[in-house]
């Protein structure tokens, strides 16, 4: 049996959100592995708070008085000469 896992920021997902992402990976595993529509398929949705995003060359943070479903970037700002 399949399991997928998704990790998205905190408070970002709302419940029919959630609902089509685990439809949507199901019939993508379903249709490449050609297996029955009523398999297993399994779906862990994991919501990671917002301070704790980050990649190369951008850091995220989340502003305490904004939304907590925006993000905000912050692009590498280096001092120009």
């Amino acid at each position: 049996m399949p399991v997928a896992k998704v990790y998205v920021p905190e408070g970002i997902l709302t419940p029919e959100q959630r609902r089509d992402i685990v439809r949507g990976i199901h019939e993508v595993i379903v249709g490449r592995r050609k297996r029955p529509a009523d398999s297993p398929t399994y779906v862990l949705i994991n919501e990671i708070p917002a301070r704790d995003w980050a990649r190369p060359a951008m850091s995220m943070r989340l502003e305490p008085d904004r939304n907590p479903s925006r993000l905000d970037h912050d692009h590498d700002r280096q001092a120009k000469p």
